[in-house]
């Protein structure tokens, strides 16, 4: 499935992995542009923007803008542990808060080791941020898959997979989404495979697949 979102001889052979470390989402103030190697908007260049955030609400220390699509609050623990604290959708003109922040990079996790927790949501259109209009529960599996040599437009690295694992139901949505990123060492996220799966009821259904590879880091 990677080979075939991601492009053949993007995912080479495995290489010797380690524990996860801060370096592998370096959050620096900067734009990350990637090319979309599958799915809809296949061919074109989405830019990733990071900024810090000063005195925000929610107590996020940076905001993650991907493309047109949305937001991601992310919150820095004391132990260099990244988390997400919201996610804005454009899309669907949704805000999604998590009562326990998921996880972006745990520090220390092993290759093969993988952690699980059962998240609260809650959910508010974009128009009325304060009103909770769907509120779920999320089962998430986080886990650390090795590392591989990964070659994309930008370079060649050496990149711990992690993969991300969303169940549960929200409102009337259920909702099945897995996510494959690859990390490298001061460089951050250098290719991406989202597999979304969300159905409510008779009157809303997604079904998507989509890979993305680092074309532009800033230096």
């Amino acid at each position: 499935m990677l080979t075939g979102l991601l492009g053949t001889g993007v995912v080479g052979a495995p290489v010797t992995g380690s524990a996860l470390a801060p370096g592998l989402l370096p959050l620096r103030a900067g734009t990350w542009t990637y090319r979309i190697a599958s799915g809809d908007k296949e061919g074109q260049s989405e830019p990733h923007i990071v900024q810090r955030l000063e005195h925000d609400p929610s107590r996020a220390d940076w905001r993650y803008t991907v493309g047109t699509t949305g937001d991601v609050l992310i919150k820095q623990t004391e132990g260099g542990s990244l988390t997400l604290v919201s996610e804005q959708d454009n899309a669907q003109a949704v805000i999604t808060r998590y009562q326990r922040a998921v996880p972006g990079v745990l520090v220390g996790l092993a290759p093969g080791d993988s952690r699980s927790a059962s998240i609260a949501v809650a959910v508010s259109d974009i128009s009325s941020p304060q009103v909770v209009s769907h509120n779920g529960t999320l089962e998430v599996t986080y886990s650390h898959l090795g590392a591989y040599k990964v070659t994309t437009p930008a370079g060649t690295y050496d990149a711990a997979l992690i993969k991300w694992t969303y169940k549960g139901k929200v409102g009337p949505a259920d909702v099945d989404d897995t996510q494959y990123r690859f990390f490298a060492e001061n460089v951050g996220m250098v290719a991406t495979v989202d597999e979304l799966n969300v159905a409510a009821l008779f009157v809303y259904h997604e079904h998507t697949k989509s890979g993305k590879v680092l074309a532009r880091a800033p230096r």
